[in-house]
């Protein structure tokens, strides 16, 4: 009946909408790490520029580069070396890259953790794409922008897509019972269909953060 289905509807949403306010505080948890991560990465690269500037022949603007843990001016230094026909090693070259794509790495995973502790699904995305873009898993990030809009509006990105290439009369019926439809009706979030009732966000995020703790 009309009145049954929709009770299961609202206790499966209030759910869901429960997951968001878990997932806020894993997420945050998440990204604190990949930060931490990604800090330590970074401090490896300057650790492993120390002994080898000491080994080449002693360059004042590239060791104070090297000691200030100053990416820009290590690349400037290390440029005008080149242009005035002065030898750099390889290895310091080499070290001056991985250190200004680390400190890049650093920087965007600060900027998705504010952006989620903030909420503010659409910086999440920005950031997590550039993360992306460099080679990054970003599926926990990219799941909580969904979930976000999800809260927000009821509708999933998939739901909109859908939504806009449906007729008319299957539109009208769509933005009617928006979450209804979103959240699989009767079947609900524990039904044992084979692909899940919930958002494609609920499981991805909760896969993500299971990632996350068995690879510690």
């Amino acid at each position: 009946p009309p009145q049954a289905g929709g009770g299961v509807a609202k206790s499966t949403a209030s759910a869901l909408f429960a997951d968001v306010d878990d997932a806020a505080e894993a997420v945050r948890l998440h990204c604190e790490d990949a930060v931490e991560a990604a800090r330590q990465r970074l401090e490896r690269v300057w650790s492993e520029l120390l002994p080898e500037v000491a080994k080449t022949e002693f360059v004042a603007t590239i060791a104070d580069a090297v000691k200030a843990r100053n990416v820009f001016d290590l690349i400037d230094a290390t440029l005008e070396l080149k242009r005035a026909g002065t030898p750099v090693a390889r290895r310091v070259q080499q070290l001056a890259f991985e250190a200004s794509v680390a400190e890049e790495a650093w920087l965007v995973r600060k900027s998705i953790l504010e952006a989620a502790v903030n909420g503010e699904s659409d910086d999440v995305e920005l950031w997590a794409e550039q993360a992306k873009l460099a080679g990054e898993d970003v599926t926990v990030e990219l799941a909580y922008v969904e979930m976000l809009r999800w809260a927000d509006t009821g509708e999933t990105k998939e739901g909109r897509e859908s939504g806009r290439s449906s007729s008319s009369s299957s539109s009208s019926e769509h933005s009617a019972e928006p979450l209804y439809a979103e959240v699989g009706g009767d079947e609900g979030i524990g039904g044992s269909a084979p692909r899940s009732s919930a958002p494609s966000w609920h499981d991805s995020w909760r896969d993500g953060l299971d990632h996350r703790t068995s690879s510690k």
